[in-house]
């Protein structure tokens, strides 16, 4: 399979474009006119706050989530990352920013709080952040949809690299740097 770099460049060869061109062009159609696009906007809609300036932050942030994440190689076809995750993810950016902090710094949390009962939910998330407001909404919106715990280490780092490391019990923070 070629590489969007490589299909860049090939393009841009064959067509006489620049490359900067083809990969603006190629940023436009992933961020609204794809498939990946399509899927990622219908479910971003039932996650639209009711304030128009917020709705649209939100369908902004989502587009250019998606361009970075196809850009690094997160919504290839072997990824485990799809448009849904992507749209939940930059939903619960913009709604708990506090949590997805906490959650930046320590991923497992995250399956914990999706499967807990709402009896037990304030006092699993109060353990590791009293910053965070709207629980019960928060709960509903973590049991709504994918679920984030099984790809959330890849939507941190927007990498695919990131399942590697937890295919063999890594992370990929503990990784050294050259």
């Amino acid at each position: 399979m070629d590489t969007a770099t490589e299909i860049q460049r090939r393009l841009a060869r064959r067509f006489d474009f620049s490359t900067e061109m083809i990969r603006r062009r190629i940023d436009r159609f992933v961020a609204e006119e794809s498939i990946i696009a399509a899927a990622a906007q219908k479910a971003i809609l039932p996650l639209l706050p009711n304030n128009p300036r917020t709705a649209k932050r939100l369908v902004s942030q989502l587009r250019l989530a998606l361009v970075i994440a196809y850009g690094r190689g997160l919504l290839d076809g072997d990824s485990t990352v799809t448009a849904e995750h992507l749209a939940k993810w930059v939903a619960l950016t913009e709604r708990w920013p506090a949590l997805v902090d906490e959650l930046t710094a320590h991923p497992a949390r995250l399956q914990g709080l999706e499967t807990t009962s709402s009896d037990n939910f304030v006092d699993k998330i109060s353990q590791f952040s009293s910053r965070v407001d709207s629980l019960d909404e928060l709960h509903t919106f973590l049991n709504a949809g994918v679920t984030l715990g099984p790809v959330i280490k890849q939507l941190v780092h927007v990498s695919p690299e990131a399942a590697q490391f937890r295919r063999r019990g890594e992370s990929p923070v503990d990784q050294p740097t050259e």
